[in-house]
C-alpha cells in the first residue's frame, strides 16, 4: 500500500533543494498548522470532513517579507489521487483538498496552492493560485504566461502570483484602504496639521525600512516612544497599535 509520508518527504526534500529552509527568517516552513494567528484562525474550521474540525495542510509556507500571501500544499501517495472530475472531494484527493484549504484562507490571503501526488518515480503537480478575496483558482503561471508545474524557489512563486491581474488590483485596494484609515487616525486621534501629517509618514518610512529600529522597537516602553507634544501613546491607542501592526507589512 502507497504511503504518504513518501510523497511528503520527496516535497521536503525539493523544498530544501530550492531553498526554502535556507534562511529561517525570511521563509517559514511549518507541517500541518502555522504559528501564524490569522492563518491558525482561518484553518480551525477547515477540516477536510465537513464538520468543522481543523484543517492541516501538509505545509504551509509564509514569507514576513510578503505578509498577503501564504503557499500550502497538499500530498496524496497516489497519483491516481491527484484531481477528481469535480474537484469537490478534498479527503480522497490532492487538488481537491489543497482548493478547499485555500478556500479558507482566501478571505485573508492570496493563496498559491500546490496539490503533490505520487512519488519520486511517478509524481504528478497542480500549482494553482486563488487571489485574495476570490474562491475560484486559476494556473499559477510565470510573468511570462508559462504555466508553472513543478516547485519552484519562493521568491518565483511569489513573483508569479504578483503578477497576476487580480492580486494587483487587491493589492491597490488594500494599500488605498490602509492610506485611508492612516489619515483618519492622524486626524482624529492624534491631531496632528496637515504640516505634519507628511513629516509622520516619511518618517514612519525611514524608521521602517532601519533593521535596528525594527529589533528594538517593542523593547522601548511605550511612554518612551512618541516624540515631543504628541497627543496619545501607544499603550492608550489600540488603533494606533493595529496600525502599527499593519504598516510593517
Amino acid at each position: 500500500m502507497a504511503n504518504e509520508r513518501v510523497t511528503e518527504d520527496m516535497v521536503d526534500d525539493l523544498l530544501r533543494k530550492h531553498g526554502f529552509y535556507d534562511d529561517p527568517d525570511t521563509v517559514i516552513v511549518e507541517k500541518q498548522q502555522s504559528t501564524v494567528e490569522a492563518i491558525r484562525s482561518a484553518l480551525a474550521k477547515a477540516g477536510k470532513g465537513g464538520k468543522g474540525g481543523r484543517g492541516c495542510p501538509e505545509f504551509i509556507i509564509t514569507s514576513p517579507d510578503t505578509p498577503d500571501m501564504v503557499v500550502v500544499i497538499e500530498c496524496k501517495s497516489e497519483v491516481k489521487c491527484h484531481e477528481s472530475t469535480h474537484r469537490d472531494k478534498p479527503i480522497e484527493y490532492a487538488v481537491d483538498g489543497v482548493l478547499h484549504y485555500a478556500r479558507y484562507l482566501s478571505p485573508n490571503y492570496t493563496t498559491i496552492a500546490i496539490a503533490v501526488s505520487g512519488n519520486k518515480k511517478s509524481s504528478r503537480w497542480s500549482l494553482m493560485l486563488v487571489p485574495k478575496g476570490e474562491s475560484e483558482p486559476r494556473d499559477l503561471r510565470s510573468p511570462t504566461g508559462a504555466t508553472i508545474s513543478r516547485i519552484v524557489p519562493l521568491s518565483d512563486l511569489i513573483a508569479a502570483a504578483s503578477f497576476d491581474p487580480a492580486v494587483q488590483t487587491q493589492r491597490t485596494r488594500d494599500l488605498i484602504q490602509f492610506s485611508m484609515e492612516m489619515h483618519e487616525f492622524m486626524r482624529d486621534e492624534a491631531e496632528m496639521s496637515e504640516q505634519e501629517k507628511p513629516l509622520a509618514v516619511a518618517g514612519t518610512l525611514i524608521a521602517l525600512g532601519d533593521p535596528v529600529f525594527q529589533e528594538s522597537y517593542d523593547k522601548y516602553p511605550a511612554d518612551e516612544l512618541p516624540p515631543s507634544g504628541c497627543k496619545l501613546s501607544r499603550r492608550k491607542s489600540p488603533r494606533l497599535k493595529s496600525l502599527s501592526q499593519r504598516s510593517t507589512t
